[in-house]
């Protein structure tokens, strides 16, 4: 790929200060994004000492997405349901996102939502097109995180940008970061990638999102500027005639545990309808994980969480906050909005 400024990039680098570091597990499982067929196995050691890493893994396995009818209560067993490959990725993300605690002028969980969406929409695309759906979701979730840096280094300079830059294309973006900075978050984010040790065709991806080229060698820089454009389209629902579907957020990691519902609200605000958010959640979510013949839809032999509400969704998505009764494999968790703390009788 080709290098970006030394001098400016150098200089940046410089005034942000140390590298934002990641956890020893999260770097050993992005070397081996290099390598498909890679023992993930006696990582698995490593990801269970890590207490905050190890509580995103159980959270994802005790999740109705994936069918389970026992509760997961190890890191192998999460593993066994999941898969090595699915932790992997949760694991990558959670690092790279918690290696930013606090950056000036940024709303993270804003930034982080965004990336997230992008890169589950990255992903998607690379399974229909055949190419590498990992190699997408990194992309996707780092394509602006060069973008951070900028805070983090130049935080004036930064908020001018993002003020100057607010309704202009990430192309126009990343002129004017060139203008002012010499860089563009695009070949800063590469730098990442590459002090990160990420695989050159995810660092270039990076560095050329904001304006791919035709050629072949831009395949998945193509892809994640598709992507983000996706999950920064004012109107969710103009994408869902091409196919992309999208899945409800729920171990995105940028929602509270217990507010997650508040998703249903912000994906009507931008454009689809309460029938089409409630479907992220259950049957698109199903389709994607590929569990379709197990979890999705009530039927008979399908795993599934029940829940009420007082009034429709569908005439206000917003009554999902309020969820008044809750039953999980045959055990009433809640009932008029109190939660159980045994079946009743």
């Amino acid at each position: 790929m080709q290098p970006p400024p030394a001098n400016a990039i150098e200089r940046l680098f410089a005034a942000a200060g140390q590298l934002p570091t990641i956890p020893r597990v999260v770097q050993k499982l992005i070397e081996t994004l290099r390598d498909e067929d890679a023992n993930l196995q006696p990582l698995i050691a490593d990801i269970r000492t890590d207490p905050t890493i190890s509580a995103r893994v159980l959270r994802l396995a005790n999740s109705g997405f994936y069918g389970t009818r026992r509760s997961v209560g190890s890191i192998d067993e999460a593993v066994t349901l999941i898969g090595t490959r699915a932790v992997r990725t949760l694991v990558i993300s959670a690092g790279i996102s918690g290696s930013f605690p606090k950056v000036p002028g940024v709303d993270l969980q804003v930034f982080w939502r965004h990336a997230m969406l992008t890169a589950n929409v990255a992903a998607t695309l690379a399974k229909r097109a055949g190419m590498n759906a990992e190699y997408a979701y990194s992309a996707g979730l780092m394509h602006r995180v060069g973008q951070l840096m900028i805070h983090i280094a130049f935080p004036r300079i930064a908020d001018e940008i993002a003020r100057d830059c607010q309704d202009l294309s990430v192309g126009e973006r990343a002129a004017t970061e060139l203008a002012k900075l010499h860089t563009t978050h695009c070949e800063v984010g590469a730098e990442l990638a590459m002090r990160w040790n990420f695989p050159d065709d995810i660092a270039q991806a990076l560095q050329h999102y904001s304006q791919p080229q035709a050629g072949a060698e831009d395949a998945l820089a193509r892809l994640t500027h598709l992507a983000a454009r996706i999950a920064f389209a004012e109107h969710i629902d103009q994408f869902a005639a091409p196919g992309v579907k999208i899945a409800f957020g729920t171990d995105t990691g940028v929602s509270a545990h217990g507010d997650n519902a508040t998703e249903f609200k912000m994906m009507v605000e931008a454009g689809m309808t309460p029938a089409r958010a409630i479907r992220t959640a259950t049957v698109d979510a199903a389709d994607l994980l590929g569990l379709s013949s197990a979890i999705g839809t009530l039927e008979p032999g399908k795993a599934a969480d029940i829940i009420a509400v007082a009034r429709s969704p569908l005439d206000d998505v917003t009554e999902l906050e309020r969820v008044t009764f809750v039953m999980r494999r045959g055990v009433v968790h809640k009932l008029d909005g109190q939660r159980q703390a045994f079946p009743p009788n």
